[in-house]
């Protein structure tokens, strides 16, 4: 059975990507088919052939899911079909959660000056509030006395 799937070229911490058709025993950097495409992740950009592409999936090739929302994003798949795809530009471009994470982590910390002081005069109004209630107490008490 024959895949299109990813082979991964480039240096270390640097990945960059061919998409390629090859036989499902073959190793991920092994011998291929046929090329298909490119895929940068580090710039989030992407070459397909589309034409290839398109006759290899007609031949029967499966795709991994990768190779899959990449087609996707790119409307290949929707062309395959008979429809009308388009490109979609943000799709490699999307928030991912790790690098979410690192932003949050890189982003400065704001004092909470406002929220102690707004939380300390509430307490003195309840101070006072208890007060004038205890001494409204001992007042009634005393009244019945008289």
């Amino acid at each position: 059975m024959v895949k299109l799937r990813l082979k991964r070229i480039g240096k270390r911490k640097q990945p960059y990507y061919r998409i390629v058709a090859a036989h499902v025993s073959v190793a991920r950097n092994g011998r291929s088919l046929a090329e298909v495409g490119l895929y940068d992740p580090m710039h989030a950009s992407v070459k397909i052939d589309e034409e290839r592409a398109i006759e290899w999936l007609n031949k029967g090739a499966q795709m991994t899911e990768t190779v899959a929302d990449l087609f996707h994003s790119q409307g290949i798949l929707a062309r395959w079909q008979g429809w009308e795809g388009r490109v979609r530009e943000d799709a490699l471009t999307g928030d991912k959660p790790k690098r979410r994470r690192k932003k949050a982590a890189a982003a400065p910390v704001q004092p909470a000056e406002p929220v102690e002081q707004e939380a300390a005069e509430p307490v003195e109004q309840d101070e006072q509030a208890t007060a004038e209630s205890a001494e409204s107490v001992e007042q009634e008490e005393v009244a019945p006395d008289e």
